[in-house]
């Protein structure tokens, strides 16, 4: 019975989480006008994603080994990712470096379980392990194409795992190899929040039965790096004259959302964290992705 009653409470949690996911039925919402200030040619405009030459070099020091993999890897992972255009003529060029390729472990010796008092169940032995903890470190320096001063990023990542008996073993390469994989990933997001460049709201429904409850589609999809759950920060020009620079525009962050599962190749439609902000963003409104 106690499992049954478990086994039913875990299938609600399931389905609660599920539940979660940002969905969106289409057929629920209606069209809203453009407003008088925004021009349908500026709701045109593509992002375009910057390019990146797959000529990169790397520095790997002692663990120059891993040097070829470590570009295979930045690359593969940017084809799935969809954040940089490789260009070898007109990309930036990349140069990475690795700092640091470690290892650590501790064993954890069998110990004796004792029985609780009165219970007819023995006592027992612990099985014992070895833990391993792999740590790693990669910087990238990209030289701009058009010039000017270079940009560095930097990511790190931990990996561990665990082997029982009484012996150590070698901490095989593949093990290394994803400690690594792990941290250029890390690299290749951190670069994509600071090379793509911003999108833009190009349209807006509400639900038919509810104006209070919107959806709004931007001009990035799954070809600019677009996923369903991303994080998005939403913004709007501020217009204000100032006595010595003159009339200037700045950006003020308005609302965060999350892209819905309506993804396409060049635009996605994202629901507003806080509902209540849905008659704050327009259409013409800036995006950034959090990748």
């Amino acid at each position: 019975m106690k499992r049954m009653v478990l086994s039913l409470i875990l299938v609600s949690m399931m389905v609660g989480l599920s539940g979660c996911a940002t969905k969106v039925d289409l057929s629920r919402f209606r069209d809203v006008p453009l407003p008088s200030h925004v021009s349908q040619n500026n709701l045109n405009t593509r992002v375009i994603s910057p390019k990146l030459s797959p000529s990169m070099t790397i520095d790997a020091g002692a663990w120059n080994s891993y040097a070829a993999a470590m570009q295979s890897y930045f690359l593969a992972d940017n084809e799935r990712a969809h954040i940089f255009q490789l260009d070898d003529y007109r990309g930036d060029r990349l140069h990475l470096a690795l700092h640091n390729l470690a290892s650590t472990k501790t064993f954890t010796p069998s110990r004796y379980i004792s029985p609780p008092p009165k219970s007819k169940r023995r006592g027992h032995y612990t099985q014992s392990y070895w833990s391993y903890y792999l740590t790693n470190s990669v910087t990238a320096t990209l030289s701009l194409a058009q010039g000017g001063s270079p940009k560095y990023f930097e990511a790190s990542t931990s990996l561990s795992y665990t082997t029982y008996g009484d012996y150590a073993s070698e901490v095989p390469r593949e093990k290394y190899l994803e400690s690594l994989q792990n941290t250029l990933d890390r690299l290749l997001r951190d670069m994509a929040n600071t090379m793509m460049p911003n999108g833009m709201i190009v349209a807006k429904k509400v639900a038919i039965d509810n104006e209070k409850e919107a959806i709004f589609m931007i001009n990035m999809g799954s070809l600019e790096g677009i996923g369903a759950e991303q994080r998005m920060l939403l913004y709007k020009a501020n217009t204000f004259n100032n006595t010595l620079e003159g009339r200037i525009v700045d950006t003020l962050q308005s609302a965060t959302g999350r892209v819905s599962n309506q993804v396409m190749p060049h635009n996605a439609w994202i629901v507003l964290d806080n509902q209540g902000q849905n008659n704050v963003v327009e259409v013409g409104d800036s995006v950034r992705p959090v990748y």
